[in-house]
């Protein structure tokens, strides 16, 4: 079960790059809203962080995988 804690890890190592913002807390947070309270809700969260940093590589011209990032 992802925590609150693991998301806010996985937020650090992906903005810890060398490219500025590949992860938008907020956004992730906003997104997985509706959700809130839920048992799920970190778990998806931390899905969205990631889908967004993916997305922001991708646009970059690199590779998701090389960052670890599960695309």
């Amino acid at each position: 079960m992802t925590t609150e804690k693991d998301f806010w890890e996985e937020e650090k190592r992906i903005n810890a790059l060398d490219f500025s913002l590949f992860a938008d807390p907020c956004a992730a947070l906003d997104a997985a809203q509706p959700f809130e309270g839920e048992s799920n809700y970190w778990e998806l969260a931390l899905y969205i962080l990631r889908d967004h940093a993916a997305f922001r590589i991708l646009e970059a011209g690199l590779k998701p995988e090389d960052f670890g990032i599960d695309y």
